[in-house]
């Protein structure tokens, strides 16, 4: 994952699909709409953190915790980007495991390109609705 971009040259890239240009524009519209309550959110998958970054610049997220199953692969400076934008944290899962977080710990749990990698994705759902706040549950997978 070391190859990966800095959030800067993926959100000035003029060169990127038409998918993920509308991705994009999806994320940031469903983020726009979350009322203030859903303040905490758990990132499956991070990358580069490009969705993390727009998350915390569409919505009213203020922290966010991010996963992936290799050691941190969002670059350094792009960490501490999204530190000023919110509070933000890594930390290094196993998808076919049990999530390192309490029930009930987030307002919203997001992911991109990441469902199709896990070898149980029934426990890899499971477990992200374990971990969400009862009422307007959210999960979004895109």
């Amino acid at each position: 994952m070391s190859n990966l971009k800095s959030i800067e040259e993926r959100l000035n890239n003029n060169k990127i699909s038409q998918v993920e240009i509308t991705q994009r524009e999806v994320f940031i519209q469903e983020m726009k709409k979350l009322d203030k309550a859903k303040t905490k959110a758990l990132s499956i998958g991070c990358g580069d953190g490009i969705w993390d970054y727009l998350a915390f610049n569409n919505a009213y997220i203020n922290n966010i915790e991010a996963t992936n199953i290799v050691s941190c692969p969002v670059h350094i400076d792009d960490q501490t980007l999204l530190k000023q934008n919110g509070q933000w944290a890594f930390n290094q899962v196993d998808t076919s495991g049990k999530l390192p977080f309490k029930d009930n710990s987030f307002d919203l749990v997001f992911h991109q390109d990441v469902i199709e990698h896990t070898n149980t994705p029934h426990n890899f759902l499971a477990e992200q609705f374990r971990v969400l706040n009862g009422g307007d549950n959210c999960v979004w997978n895109f």
